[in-house]
């Protein structure tokens, strides 16, 4: 069973990737609840609490992934196409985690919320970085750092064109086969 928390942290992601930061109001997630907006403060304190938690979900499955990719001993090149297709097919479910990067009204103007995205990114870039650097890819030229920073690259801007594109095609496909085609090159 879901908990009326994640309820409304979920409500609030589709308020924002239906109308962005501006459409992600206590009375419109309240009516989306069918709750009142006092029953909202019951579990948050403020709308910028709210913001915070829809951060944290984005951040909700990095540690399965990650943990995941250690647990298997997943190496190289097996490694980063577990990273993008766990990746890739949890924002091709849950799309609306997706809007969550390009709502940049939702961290930044604020340094918490803004150092909050920047610490998940980093996190990321560098657990991939470091993995790379433990087990590196067969005949790859290119550093661990530098491939950890492209494959994320790739990743965010890959889905900015899926989502532009209204969700026509495989995002998993389409950035697998770039990597794919960077670690060839």
């Amino acid at each position: 069973m879901i908990k009326r928390k994640d309820k409304i942290v979920i409500a609030a992601l589709e308020l924002l990737e239906e109308g962005g930061v501006s459409n992600v109001t206590t009375k419109n997630l309240a009516m989306k609840q069918g709750i009142s907006e006092p029953a909202l403060y019951r579990q948050f304190n403020n709308k910028h609490d709210i913001f915070i938690a829809i951060i944290n979900e984005y951040a909700s499955y990095d540690e399965k992934i990650m943990n995941t990719i250690m647990e298997q001993g997943l190496k190289g090149r097996i490694a980063i196409e577990f990273y993008i297709t766990r990746y890739m097919e949890l924002y091709q479910s849950y799309s609306e985690l997706t809007t969550i990067v390009y709502s940049f009204d939702l961290y930044f103007y604020e340094n918490d919320t803004k150092e909050l995205m920047i610490g998940i990114i980093n996190k990321r870039e560098d657990f991939l970085k470091n993995w790379l650097n433990k087990y590196p890819i067969k005949n790859c030229k290119l550093q661990p750092s530098y491939l950890a920073s492209v494959v994320n690259d790739l990743m965010y801007g890959e889905v900015f064109k899926w989502r532009l594109s209204n969700k026509t095609y495989s995002l998993t496909a389409s950035v697998l086969q770039k990597v794919s085609v960077l670690l060839e090159a």
